[in-house]
């Protein structure tokens, strides 16, 4: 008789990519933009060799220390999965309508208090983000209380969508609660989150699940799966095209192709000028954290010891509506190395500039070497014992580490999300001890 135990050189494709797929996206975006600024349509300015020794070296170092903390023999199917399962829907029964209500509370002052219409982003998109999407009320700061709970909602429900104990009302809550997200990110011309929501899917197709990619494409079960996220795909596209189009003005974009026309790699400029310069837009959305990276590498000291943007940007931003002159030294340091650089200060230095601000040079790598570790040890824990409180924390990093071009702090959600799926687990162990 085979044992029910195997080690992880003896997986299957379908179980290696289950065990690898909450690390794959966040791999995949940077390995993927890299090669993008490199090989992409632009000539972008080259990057020093150091940068290229950082980047790299800090994904290897999360990539190795993520195996290790997978390493280790575990069952094919987690053993007596019925009081997590239990767990879960007891979790689920007050979080789901909670995160519905602060989601519904986002979307209502964003619509009261003008921070944003329909209407504004299709006839005004270039002035929504400048003009308007900031004059959210309390009511903001209120609904984030509840919302706070969405991914543990989440979690709950993909657990409980496994094993069969989710009901009409149940997938309304939740489908809803997206429904309300991705309307939130539309009325504030936010062009990624639709990406994000794609993404919840896919993690409970691939992780939770365990679905092979060839079931995936061909198994009839997954049909409309396929469909969806085709559809949602080819829309998630069209809208960030619309995004990258109409959020700069005309004579931007049109300025935007005619500069660059020198530094194609390809012939965008071709094409109308607007629509070059969108595309361009769209290719600089993926690629200039680089640049940052690069100029914060050539200012950053070896050791640093800054942790404090570690809660999030969008955390912080609700704590200065009780204190406007908080602001943590990475922040601090970043605006200096930005204004220093010639940087425009509104975009992105991404998970590897600002753990340059936080920890140093030699301080990120093991930052990456801990991450990866924690992270591939909370997988391994929920593939081995199906615990709730380890699939709400491997979910909530996985939902970070697909922001990492900004920031892998999020926001509340995640934050909340730590702190019960490492209680959830601290009294789970305390129960089987």
């Amino acid at each position: 008789m085979a044992s029910s135990c195997r080690t992880a050189g003896a997986s299957s494709p379908a179980r290696t990519l289950r065990d690898w797929f909450p690390a794959l996206p966040f791999l995949a975006y940077w390995i993927g933009t890299l090669f993008l600024y490199e090989l992409g349509p632009i000539i972008n300015p080259p990057l020093r060799r150091e940068t290229y020794l950082y980047v790299l070296g800090g994904l290897a170092c999360f990539a190795l220390s993520y195996a290790a903390g997978m390493n280790g023999r575990r069952p094919d199917t987690p053993p007596n999965p019925d009081r997590e399962v239990d767990l879960a829907h007891a979790w689920f029964k007050w979080t789901a309508p909670a995160a519905l209500f602060g989601a519904a509370g986002l979307v209502v002052d964003r619509l009261l208090s003008g921070a944003g219409s329909l209407t504004k982003t299709l006839a005004e998109t270039e002035f929504v983000r400048e003009e308007y999407v900031t004059n959210t009320t309390w009511l903001t700061t209120v609904s984030v209380a509840p919302y706070c709970l969405s991914l543990v909602s989440i979690a709950a429900y993909f657990i409980c969508l496994k094993h069969h104990r989710v009901g009409r009302g149940s997938h309304a809550m939740i489908l809803g609660q997206l429904a309300l997200l991705a309307y939130n990110a539309i009325l504030s011309v936010n062009r990624g989150v639709l990406l994000w929501l794609l993404a919840y899917w896919v993690f409970h197709l691939f992780f939770v699940l365990g679905a092979s990619v060839k079931a995936f494409l061909f198994a009839r079960s997954y049909r409309a799966a396929r469909v969806a996220i085709v559809l949602f795909l080819v829309a998630s596209a069209g809208y960030m095209y619309f995004i990258a189009r109409y959020r700069n003005s005309e004579i931007y974009l049109t300025y935007l192709a005619s500069t660059e026309v020198m530094a194609e790699r390809y012939t965008i400029s071709s094409i109308d000028a607007p629509a070059a310069g969108a595309l361009i837009s769209l290719i600089g959305y993926g690629t200039h954290e680089f640049t940052f990276i690069d100029a914060f590498l050539e200012r950053a000291e070896p050791l640093a010891f800054h942790p404090g943007f570690l809660v999030g940007a969008r955390v912080l931003d609700q704590l200065r509506r009780f204190d406007p002159s908080l602001e943590s030294q990475a922040e601090i340091t970043a605006r200096v190395w930005i204004a220093d650089a010639g940087l425009p200060p509104f975009a992105w230095p991404s998970v590897f500039g600002w753990l340059l601000t936080m920890f140093g040079y030699l301080g990120a790598p093991v930052f990456l070497v801990l991450l990866g570790f924690t992270y591939g040890w909370l997988v391994r824990q929920y593939l081995t014992t199906g615990a709730f409180g380890a699939i709400v924390l491997v979910f909530c990093l996985y939902t970070s580490l697909n922001m990492s071009f900004n920031w892998i702090g999020g926001d509340l959600q995640q934050n909340a999300g730590y702190l019960i799926g490492a209680m959830l687990l601290l009294l789970r162990r305390d129960v089987h001890t």
